[in-house]
């Protein structure tokens, strides 16, 4: 097992003891400091991933703004990763991972302008320890000009992570407790 393997596992273990209640706070205060941000009040175009059992949750966000942004969510197919348009009237099914994932196949290949990224983890220099599948590390190699913003709890804030050459950084790592700027680390 490498040391990736190993420390998802043990991060995993940590974050799935939070209670739902803990999610929601610390889930809430980190939108909010990620709604003071600049980027954020600039961007017209926002990928957001919708959450997965104890990952930092994002619903509640994406309503709030539904009607002032526009909101792309992905969709997984083979080892791609799409964009799809997300609002009020689109229908969800459960993908083969368990996440839901718009029923639709209409893919949007603009550009955005803010991507909300989640990980198992992050590190005070915005490496993101993802699930191993590599999706937003492709993705981020294929798109440029986006506002990368990682969102976790503290408690899996990390200072320094494992990290391999294909591994990409985010711009900012927000948690309840801070906003770190990967260029300031």
């Amino acid at each position: 097992m490498s040391e990736k393997s190993i420390l998802r596992k043990n991060i995993l273990l940590k974050r799935d003891s939070l209670s739902s209640r803990e999610i929601q706070e610390k889930s809430k205060s980190i939108f909010e400091k990620l709604e003071r941000c600049q980027e954020f009040k600039n961007a017209k175009k926002i990928f957001v991933y919708l959450n997965f059992g104890t990952e930092v949750a994002t619903l509640k966000f994406i309503k709030k703004y539904w009607n002032i942004k526009d909101f792309y969510i992905p969709k997984i197919v083979g080892k791609e990763m799409y964009l799809l348009k997300f609002t009020e009237k689109t229908i969800l099914q459960k993908s083969n991972f368990g996440v839901l994932e718009p029923q639709t196949n209409e893919y949007y290949e603009g550009d955005v302008d803010l991507v909300i990224t989640p990980g198992v983890a992050f590190d005070k220099k915005g490496n993101r320890l993802g699930y191993g599948k590599g999706y937003y590390d492709r993705y981020f190699s294929n798109s440029f000009g986006s506002y990368k913003v990682g969102v976790c709890y503290s408690d899996v804030l990390i200072d320094a992570l494992p990290t391999e050459q294909h591994d990409k950084k985010v711009d900012i790592v927000i948690t309840e407790k801070e906003i770190i700027n990967s260029d300031m680390s």
